[in-house]
């Protein structure tokens, strides 16, 4: 979160602190409640934005914390019976939020979706499970 200080935007992120706490909390407990079932983007993204909880453990200094509970919640072991589309989604994002970790990087905004030219670059690196993405870019 940025404030005008009369100069320039000053990032006053750190001043939230404890609300991103409360929202992880908040959105950590709903995923948890979604385990044991299929994942389904519409119904995540209606109740519950997984997405946004790795947004704001990085807002809140913790973005190893993050993505750690974010790969933790969003296991595709923890939603037997997901879908091949939204298999695929899951995935792309856990490899998307590594590869920006890894290279020190921001996380990158995820959408519903997953961008062609997103997933070529993390496919080609070879590193990350995208199977299901890779079952439906061969027609299988």
């Amino acid at each position: 979160m940025f404030q005008w200080n009369g100069d320039a935007y000053q990032d006053v992120s750190s001043q939230f602190l404890d609300e991103y706490l409360d929202q992880i909390q908040w959105i950590e407990e709903r995923v948890t409640l979604q385990m044991g079932r299929p994942f389904t983007i519409d119904a995540f993204a209606h109740q519950i934005n997984p997405l946004l909880l790795i947004y704001l453990y990085e807002k809140a200094g913790q973005p190893l914390q993050g993505l750690e509970e974010y790969l933790r919640l969003t296991d595709p072991d923890v939603h037997p019976g997901t879908s091949g589309d939204a298999l695929c989604w899951l995935q792309f994002t856990r490899a998307l939020f590594q590869s920006d970790l890894s290279s020190g990087q921001p996380f990158s905004a995820a959408h519903a979706w997953v961008p062609p030219l997103a997933l070529e670059h993390l496919l080609a690196a070879g590193e990350y499970d995208l199977s299901a993405c890779e079952s439906g870019l061969s027609g299988g």
